[in-house]
């Protein structure tokens, strides 16, 4: 998606002003790439920070799932 324009449609989002909502905030991956374009983030380490945010997003999805739904079986595919 970094190769894809991803980058570039953040930095238009940014100019347009509409990543300073609080929704547009929580959206994986645009804060970061906003990080990278204010020039606190080294773009050889902005694939990792986004890899690393949806995984700890999916494990925080994973728990609230087991504690609302403990009857619940999970279903592992090959």
């Amino acid at each position: 998606m970094l190769s894809q324009g991803w980058i570039e449609e953040t930095e238009n989002l940014i100019h347009q002003g509409l990543l300073e909502s609080p929704t547009a905030w929580q959206a994986l991956g645009y804060p970061i790439i906003a990080e990278y374009l204010a020039g606190k983030c080294p773009k050889n380490e902005l694939a990792d920070k986004i890899s690393t945010a949806t995984w700890q997003f999916a494990r925080r999805q994973i728990t609230w799932f087991k504690h609302q739904h403990p009857e619940a079986d999970f279903l592992y595919l090959p």
